[in-house]
């Protein structure tokens, strides 16, 4: 007899056992799928947040997009503008005078001079050369083209989003 009782202790004792280790494993499962769902749940609002961040960007992507196209088109009117000036300028031989500058002595003063300086006939001013005329005609073209990139340029920097 004391042998069975040994036996049905022994049995008992694996049967606790083995409840014991279903037990563990079953709590082992609750707890990893508890926490797999968990980890799900963080990994879909992450997912969620990129996708927003994602058309966050290319939203702002197609606006700077947008701004400089529009930026690039205003640039390219105003350099059109500057070459047609210019191409008028030169079709039409234009000098530049200097409204200060005294006669020179190729006018010869007529002989009821009453006063000295310039005769009332004379027009004012002269006419710089044409290489004068030529490099400040230049020089103002040069002027207009930068100020004309400076002008896009903030264009295009008012244009972009701003913030964040």
């Amino acid at each position: 007899m004391p042998r069975i009782k040994v036996i049905i202790a022994g049995v008992a004792a694996l049967l606790i056992c083995g409840l014991l280790v279903a037990v563990y494993h079953q709590g082992r499962v609750v707890e990893r799928a508890q926490w797999e769902q968990r980890e799900a749940k963080a990994l879909a609002e992450s997912l969620k947040l990129a996708q927003q961040r994602t058309a966050e960007v290319e939203a702002l992507r197609a606006q700077q997009t947008a701004a400089r196209q529009s930026a690039e088109e205003t640039y390219a009117r105003m350099q059109a503008d500057i070459d047609s000036k210019s191409a008028d300028l030169v079709r039409l031989g234009k000098r530049l005078r200097d409204p200060g500058a005294r006669a020179g002595c190729g006018n010869p003063l007529p002989a009821t001079a009453g006063s000295t300086g310039v005769p009332a006939d004379t027009a004012a001013g002269a006419e710089l050369s044409e290489a004068a005329s030529r490099f400040l005609f230049t020089l103002t073209e040069r002027c207009d083209r930068a100020a004309a990139y400076a002008t896009a340029a903030h264009l295009w920097a008012k244009s972009l989003p701003h913030g964040r």
